[in-house]
Order: structure tokens, then C-alpha cells, then sequence
């Protein structure tokens, strides 16, 4: 398997133990407000990352305020840890 793939499969794991379920409709309360998957949740993906890589990642690859959806997080995220370890997507 390709690193890339390995990074993807990593993130979209992380994502589905992780994110909040989604809110039913009406349900609107200030738990609710915060994205699926805030940056400080996020963060701890890098330890995962890091371990596959070999090596220690900035905790800048990690949007702040967080993710809204896993397509944005793996695809966003993967993008910017393949940028930092100078490969191409």
C-alpha cells in the first residue's frame, strides 16, 4: 500500500472512532455548535501519524477550529502532512 493510502486509511479510522455522530434535526443545544472534529481532538491524530512516518509532524498541519466532515479532514489533512514530509499527493 502507498504511503499516501496508508495516510488516508489512518485518518478516515481516526475520523469514524473519533468525530461526533451527527446531530438530529432539532436537536440544537451548545454541544452542538462545535465542529464534528475540533482541532484539539484532531491533534492527537499526530502521535498515529508520526509512529507511520517516522518522524514528528507540526502540530500546524492541524486546522484550527477543526473539521466539519471526514472528507474534509482526510483529504485536507492528508494534503498538508504530504507537504511536509515534501512528497506530492
Amino acid at each position: 500500500m502507498a504511503l499516501v493510502d496508508e495516510i488516508r486509511q489512518l485518518l478516515t479510522d481516526f475520523w469514524e472512532e473519533q468525530s461526533l455522530e451527527a446531530i438530529p434535526d432539532g436537536d440544537i443545544s451548545v454541544d452542538n455548535l462545535a465542529p464534528p472534529l475540533d482541532s484539539m481532538a484532531a491533534v492527537e491524530v499526530l502521535v498515529m501519524l508520526d509512529k507511520l512516518l517516522g518522524k514528528e509532524l507540526p502540530s500546524s498541519v492541524i486546522k484550527p477550529g477543526g473539521y466539519e466532515n471526514r472528507e474534509e479532514f482526510v483529504t485536507e489533512l492528508t494534503e498538508k502532512v504530504m507537504q511536509t514530509c515534501g512528497e506530492l499527493v
